[in-house]
């Protein structure tokens, strides 16, 4: 993918906005899959996956979710700006 695609490509996915990137990169593909795996390895573990805890620690995980895309936009963010520089000059 060259420069000027991958520059492209963000400022597709930017006009999405930023609580909509959250909800889907942070929360639906990475919090959400991370905490059903590691259910699926308590299961298979011998440890019951949906004990008392249940409903506490989904919402860490959404937590998570929000801080993981969070720091991603911001991270895609800055690259944009400095592959955007770079393909000016």
């Amino acid at each position: 993918m060259t420069k000027a695609e991958r520059i492209a490509n963000w400022e597709k996915t930017r006009k999405m906005g930023y609580p909509k990137y959250i909800l889907i990169y942070g929360i639906l593909l990475w919090a959400v899959p991370i905490w059903l795996l590691l259910r699926f390895v308590d299961y298979f573990q011998g440890n019951p996956p949906f004990d008392g805890w249940f409903m506490s620690v989904p919402a860490s995980w959404l937590l998570g979710g929000v801080l993981f895309g969070s720091v991603m936009w911001f991270t895609a963010e800055k690259i944009h700006k400095a592959q955007k520089q770079n393909l000016e000059n």
